[in-house]
C-alpha cells in the first residue's frame, strides 16, 4: 500500500484491537523513514508505542522500540541511543530474532562510530556480521556489508568503504531489493564524494535520483540534487553547482542537509563576489542547524567556522578571519589526531584481523591451520603497527 492509502485508513484503524492499531503505526513509520518523513515517522512511533499492551505480538514491540532508538539518535542523545539499542539486541537476541538483531547492531555500530566509539563500533559491528553468517542469509550479509561502508567512510577509509558498499549494492541488485539498492547507492555516491572521486559520485547521484523520478518532487529528488551540487562545488566547478543548489531548494529538504547546502552556496558565492548574498546564505545556514541538536560540536560546526573565516577574509577583515582560520585548523587537526592514534590504528588492525580469523575457522574448519594463520597475521600486525607509529612519529 501507498503512503496515501495508509492515511486513509488511518482513522478506520482506531478503536480496532491494540495489536492492529500497534502493527498500522508501525508499517506507517517505517513507510515514512523510507520517504524521510522524521517529524511524521516519530509521530507514529509515539502512537504505535502509545498502545502496546502485554499480548502486544514481540516483534511488533521490538520494532517499535528500535525505531524509538533511531528517534534517540536524531534528537543528538547518545547516552539513551546506546541503552535503548543495547536493550533492543538483548530482547531480540533472547527472542531468536536474528534479523531484529542485526539491524540493530548495525544502527548501534553508526551510532557509537558518530559519538566516536570507534572500537565499541566495530565490535557491534562484528556480532552483526556472525550473526548474519550463522544464519546464512544473504540479505542480512549485506546489511551488515552496508553498515561497514558506512563507518568505513566516517572513519576517511574510503577505499575500504567503497569495497564493502558495491559488495552490499551488489546484492541488493541481484535480489531486487529496490530500497535498499537506492540506499546503498548514495552511500557509495557519498563516499566516492568524500574520497574526491567526483565522476563516479555525480554518477551515483544521478542514478539515484533516476529511481525516484517517477515519484515527482520527492525527498528523494532534493537528496539526489544535494549530492550532485556538493560533488560539484568540492571539484571547483562552482558555476554548476550553484545552478543546481537553485534545483535543489525547489524540492522538499531536511534541515540538516539544508544546512550544509547552504553553508556550501555561501562559500560559491564568495568565489564569484557575491559578498552580502553569501553572508545571507551562511546566515540561513546556522539558523537551520540552531535547531540541530544533532549538528552541535560536530565536523559541520567546525565547516561553519571556516566558511565565517572566508567571508570575513573576503569582506577584508583579516584579523577576525584569520582567528577564526586559526580555531579552525587546531580544532580539525585535535580531531584527525585523535582518528590517527595508535588505539584507533591498533582497533582497525584487530578488527581486520578477526575477520579473517572468522573465515579461515568457518571456511576451513582446521584448529591447526588457523593457528598458523593467526601466528602468521599477528607478526604481520606487530610490523604495522611499527610503521605505523614510526609514521605518526615522523
Amino acid at each position: 500500500a501507498s503512503y496515501q492509502d495508509l492515511q486513509s485508513i488511518n482513522q478506520v484503524v482506531t478503536g480496532k484491537p491494540e495489536a492492529l492499531q500497534a502493527l498500522f503505526h508501525l508499517r506507517m513509520a517505517q513507510t515514512e523513514l523510507m520517504q524521510y518523513r522524521f517529524e511524521d515517522f516519530a509521530e507514529s512511533i509515539r502512537r504505535g508505542i502509545s498502545v502496546i499492551k502485554k499480548d502486544t505480538p514481540a516483534e511488533i514491540t521490538l520494532w517499535l522500540d528500535m525505531y524509538q532508538c533511531l528517534i534517540y539518535q536524531r534528537e543528538g542523545n547518545i547516552e539513551k541511543t546506546g541503552d535503548c539499542y543495547t536493550q533492543t539486541i538483548n530482547q531480540a537476541t533472547l527472542s531468536g530474532n536474528v534479523p531484529a538483531a542485526v539491524h540493530a547492531l548495525q544502527e548501534l555500530a553508526y551510532a557509537q562510530i558518530l559519538a566516536e566509539q570507534y572500537e565499541q563500533s566495530m565490535d557491534s559491528l562484528l556480532r552483526a556480521q556472525q550473526l548474519a553468517d550463522t544464519g546464512n542469509d544473504p540479505v542480512l550479509q549485506a546489511v551488515v556489508k552496508q553498515a561497514y561502508g558506512a563507518v568505513y567512510a566516517y572513519l576517511d577509509d574510503y577505499e575500504k568503504s567503497v569495497v564493502y558498499y558495491q559488495a552490499a549494492l551488489s546484492t541488493f541488485r541481484q535480489l531486487g531489493l529496490n530500497s535498499l539498492v537506492a540506499e546503498t547507492t548514495y552511500g557509495l555516491a557519498d563516499a566516492f564524494r568524500s574520497w574526491g572521486k567526483h565522476d563516479q559520485a555525480r554518477s551515483l547521484y544521478r542514478q539515484f535520483g533516476e529511481l525516484f523520478r517517477q515519484y515527482g518532487k520527492t525527498r528523494h529528488q532534493f537528496l539526489a540534487f544535494y549530492g550532485l551540487a556538493m560533488s560539484q562545488a568540492e571539484a571547483g566547478d562552482c558555476k554548476s553547482s550553484l545552478e543546481t543548489m537553485d534545483q535543489a531548494f525547489t524540492y522538499p529538504g531536511l534541515d540538516d542537509y539544508l544546512a550544509s547546502l547552504y553553508r556550501k552556496q555561501s562559500l560559491c558565492l564568495v568565489e564569484i563576489g557575491k559578498l552580502p548574498e553569501a553572508r545571507v546564505a551562511l546566515q540561513t545556514s546556522a539558523k537551520l542547524a540552531d535547531n540541530l541538536p544533532g549538528l552541535q560540536g560536530s565536523v559541520w560546526t567546525l565547516e561553519h567556522l571556516q566558511a565565517e573565516a572566508v567571508i570575513l577574509a573576503a569582506e577584508g577583515d583579516f584579523r577576525k578571519a584569520f582567528a577564526l582560520m586559526s580555531e579552525f585548523h587546531q580544532s580539525y587537526l585535535r580531531r584527525y589526531q585523535q582518528l590517527a592514534s595508535n588505539r584507533l590504528a591498533q582497533m582497525s588492525i584487530t578488527m581486520e584481523n578477526r575477520n579473517k580469523d572468522l573465515v579461515i575457522e568457518r571456511l576451513q574448519g582446521q584448529k591447526l591451520k588457523a593457528s598458523v594463520e593467526l601466528d602468521r597475521q599477528r607478526q604481520k600486525i606487530e610490523l604495522q603497527t611499527s610503521l605505523t607509529l614510526t609514521g605518526l612519529i615522523v
